[in-house]
C-alpha cells in the first residue's frame, strides 16, 4: 500500500489503517518532514517511510556544486546512493533486461537515457546513460569497470 498524498498525517493514517486491516501488507509512506520520517522509521512498524525532500536534497546540492553525476551521492541516514552514468562498452549489463539486472543486484534503474521509470523488460544497450539507486556496494560494483565516465 502506497500512501503518497501531500498530507503527512493523512499518509500516516492510511498506513496505520492498512496495517491494522492486513498485518502482512507492505506499507510505504511519503512523508515530507524528515524528522517525522526518521521518528516513524524507529517507532512504528511500517515497511518504508521516506522524506522526499531529504532524498532529493543531495541531488540538488550536487547540482549546485557541479559534482559529476557519475559520482554516487550518499543520502544521510539512508543506506542507498544515487548514481547517473554511462554504461561502458564492455559492460556485462549491456544486452540484458532491467528486471534481470535489478533481481541480481541491490539496485533499481530509475531512468534510461533521461526517461524515468523504463519498463522492466527494456534491454540496456552498451553506452546507455542510466540513473540508479542502490546500495553502496551496488554503486561501487557498477563504477568498478561496469560503468564508465563519458
Amino acid at each position: 500500500m502506497l500512501a503518497i498524498t501531500s498530507d503527512d498525517l493523512a499518509n500516516l493514517e492510511c498506513g496505520l489503517t492498512a496495517r491494522r486491516h492486513n498485518p502482512d501488507a507492505r506499507v510505504v509512506l511519503r512523508i515530507f518532514d524528515p524528522k517525522l520520517a526518521e521518528r516513524l522509521d524507529k517507532a512504528v512498524e511500517l515497511d518504508i517511510t521516506r522524506s522526499m525532500s531529504a532524498l532529493a536534497a543531495p541531488t540538488f546540492a550536487a547540482a549546485l556544486l557541479g559534482a559529476p553525476r557519475e559520482q554516487p551521492l550518499a543520502l544521510p541516514g539512508v543506506p542507498l546512493r544515487t548514481l547517473e552514468a554511462k554504461l561502458s562498452k564492455d559492460s556485462p549489463f549491456a544486452g540484458r533486461e532491467i528486471a534481470e539486472i535489478e533481481a541480481e543486484n541491490d539496485l533499481r534503474v530509475l531512468a534510461l537515457e533521461g526517461c524515468w521509470s523504463p519498463a522492466p523488460n527494456t534491454t540496456l544497450d552498451a553506452e546507455a546513460r542510466v540513473a540508479i539507486v542502490g546500495t553502496r556496494e551496488a554503486c561501487d560494483m557498477l563504477l568498478g569497470g561496469h560503468i564508465g565516465v563519458p
